[in-house]
């Protein structure tokens, strides 16, 4: 009888460890789940595109090409 309320102890121990570890996520595999969730979400990847897009609010926008710097001499042979 005593083996078996060991066993029963050891089970109990192996499955509240294996939920603990399953309920403890990084931060990677949080960022995947919410990527994979908007995946589901959205049908198409140009709904999911267009919902990004609007969620941004016009984002950052690219410099005008005035303000960049002139990289066309290291490109010359």
């Amino acid at each position: 009888m005593t083996h078996i309320r060991n066993l029963s102890v050891l089970l109990l121990v192996l499955v509240t460890s294996t939920v603990v570890a399953a309920q403890t996520q990084t931060p990677a595999q949080t960022e995947w789940q919410r990527m994979y969730e908007l995946g589901l979400k959205y049908r198409t990847a140009e709904e999911l595109y267009s919902a990004l897009k609007s969620a941004a609010h016009g984002g950052q926008q690219s410099p005008d090409f005035s303000q960049w710097p002139d990289w066309t001499g290291p490109w010359t042979a």
